[in-house]
């Protein structure tokens, strides 16, 4: 188990460099506009390593990823 633990924890150090990459590339605070890539309450390997393809490619590539939009039914 304590394997496990420790690729997760080794995950959550390269998903932070990525979000900070791709937040010095296209803008302070460009991860939070995106859709989520991962559930911060239940992070898992799988995800986690899909999320850092996925801000690794857009920073090598130069084109962020799509802005979330909010639901149209809820009124703020």
């Amino acid at each position: 188990m304590a394997k496990a633990t420790n690729n997760l924890i080794g995950f959550e150090e390269e998903l932070n460099q990525a979000i900070d990459n791709y937040n010095a590339k296209f803008g302070d605070g460009a991860y939070f506009k995106i859709e989520p890539l991962v559930d911060p309450l239940r992070p898992d390997g799988p995800t986690s390593l899909q999320a850092i393809k996925t801000l690794n490619n857009a920073v090598m590539s130069g084109k962020p990823l799509p802005n979330s939009k909010a639901p149209k039914d809820i009124f703020y």
